[in-house]
């Protein structure tokens, strides 16, 4: 869990796990690299997304936040 002020940040790890609600159901997930901004989430490196029990496994996710 990061809470600081910055603008955006990078997390890098093997996997970073995240789970969060997209105002309509609870996804999970988990990727190598993790870049969060203002306005975007991008999930980089053997991502993994499970969403209402359906996996979607990719190299990049781009997940737009507003």
């Amino acid at each position: 869990e990061v809470n600081q002020n910055n603008d955006s940040f990078i997390a890098m790890g093997m996997p970073i796990k995240i789970n969060f609600f997209d105002g309509t159901d609870f996804i999970e997930g988990q990727a190598e690299q993790i870049q969060i901004n203002s306005e975007t989430l991008v999930l980089s490196k053997n991502v993994l997304v499970i969403k209402s029990g359906n996996k979607i496994k990719s190299e990049k996710m781009v997940i737009k936040r507003k």
